[in-house]
């Protein structure tokens, strides 16, 4: 029998180890990609997936059943708990702003953006694009692209409101676009044969 979230994590709270057992197996592959998309290294990332699991256990009595998906309460956890350890990093690197003006909803196509993320998933140019960005933009596009969220939905876990969301999802496709030289080949696909 196939049991949801919600009463998985009710048998947790009676002090269930098997149900634990059972919601850990079906999201670590989840919180693994989401944290190997951020750090890229391996073991940072299992590191930090492990460390969000006990986040997890230790705030579990906060989830609120009936609400939010699970799933998207374990995400929030995740991204609050990589920016943590992105802050307490000293010798991180720290990217500047640059002066980009704010772009319109169609100065980018996004059907053509997640095309182009498709085809170049495994190649190291785009890891390196996404690896680029602002931890913010990464942020977003991670979410976006690979964990599929709504732009409603990632307001919810990052907690900046829809409008700074899509700024900054466009801002970021645009980095994209240019460091993938991208411009051509999506001017190309939106022009030429699919």
């Amino acid at each position: 029998m196939h049991l949801g979230d919600d009463q998985l994590v009710k048998e947790i709270i009676s002090g269930s180890k098997s149900s634990l057992d059972v919601l850990v197996n079906r999201y670590y592959e989840l919180i693994y990609s989401y944290s190997m998309r951020q750090v890229n290294d391996y073991h940072l990332a299992c590191d930090l997936t492990q460390e969000v699991f006990v986040k997890m256990m230790m705030n579990i009595n906060k989830y609120r059943v009936g609400t939010d998906s699970f799933k998207y309460w374990l995400l929030k956890i995740a991204l609050n708990h990589i920016r943590d350890y992105f802050r307490s990093e000293k010798n991180r690197k720290s990217t500047a702003f640059d002066n980009m003006e704010y772009l319109s909803n169609n100065d980018i196509n996004n059907d053509n953006m997640i095309n182009m993320l498709e085809i170049h998933e495994k190649s190291k140019e785009v890891k390196k694009a996404i690896y680029s960005l602002k931890e913010q933009e990464k942020e977003i596009v991670i979410l976006k692209y690979y964990n599929d969220m709504t732009i409603k939905e990632i307001s919810g876990i990052t907690g900046n409101n829809e409008s700074t969301i899509k700024s900054r999802l466009y801002r970021a496709l645009e980095k994209l676009r240019r460091h993938l030289k991208g411009g051509d080949i999506i001017e190309k696909r939106s022009n030429g044969k699919r």
